[in-house]
């Protein structure tokens, strides 16, 4: 048996005050009660209780109330009550508010019975809301050592380094000047190496004096051995007055 059980009945006594119930249109009426053993609160239902804070006994002893309502009533009963049958009473303030008025009703209190059996397991429940956010909890043991990952794609290229120190003298190369030849060609545009497989290495020429008011335009390597050049101004042209070449034989 469930230790929250109710006792109703339907017997009902309505007694008016004597005198009390003049000018009142409605009684209170007290329909049915229950009573829930596990917080020993009993529940009065019933009409026209009032907006006002009534009076409940249960026998001689004057029950505290807990709330109250023109349609229920509950209030406290003592812990201490023996089972039985007993007398309710409601006193409830009349619409004169000087005046009260008075319902009864009989109410069995029973003792409380044995805890029942366990019943079966409801339904799961739907997912309530997350809640906030634990505490940080303390640092776990250092893992084992993962595999080796992907090698990562080149990283741009960084910053120059300083230079680093001088290194040691290399040994001395060898130089023969008389593989190197120079020649200087007058009052031509070309010039060119005297001897078959000589390699022309450079050039360079002169225009005529400042007075001719010629300056130097071309001054190249024209092909293989040959050194080209040329003077020009504002209105004429001419042919350099000498070039100069060096050659290396083989």
């Amino acid at each position: 048996m469930d230790s929250f059980h109710y006792s109703v009945l339907s017997a009902l006594t309505v007694a008016p005050a004597t005198g009390f119930a003049e000018n009142f249109r409605e009684s209170p009426v007290i329909t049915h009660t229950e009573i829930d053993y596990s917080t020993m609160t009993i529940y009065v239902y019933g009409s026209d209780f009032g907006t006002r804070k009534p009076i409940v006994k249960l026998g001689d002893t004057q029950l505290v109330l807990l709330s109250w309502h023109p349609e229920w009533i509950t209030a406290q009963l003592p812990s201490d009550i023996v089972p039985g049958s007993y007398n309710l009473t409601l006193f409830c303030t009349s619409r004169h508010h000087h005046k009260m008025i008075e319902a009864s009703l009989s109410v069995a209190v029973d003792a409380e019975g044995p805890q029942g059996e366990l019943g079966p397991q409801g339904p799961m429940g739907l997912t309530g809301p997350a809640g906030p956010q634990g505490p940080a909890g303390p640092q776990g043991p250092i893992g084992l050592t993962g595999p080796a990952g992907p090698e990562g794609p080149q990283g741009p290229i960084g910053l120059t380094g300083p230079a680093g120190p001088q290194g040691p003298a290399g040994p001395a190369g060898s130089f023969n000047p008389g593989k190197f030849s120079s020649m200087t060609c007058g009052n031509s545009y070309t010039c060119s190496c005297p001897t078959t497989g000589q390699t022309l290495i450079s050039g360079g020429a002169q225009c005529p004096p400042e007075g001719a008011n010629l300056f130097l335009l071309h001054s190249y390597l024209y092909a293989p051995g040959v050194w080209k050049a040329s003077c020009g101004g504002p209105e004429s042209s001419g042919t350099p007055r000498s070039i100069t070449i060096i050659c290396l034989s083989p």
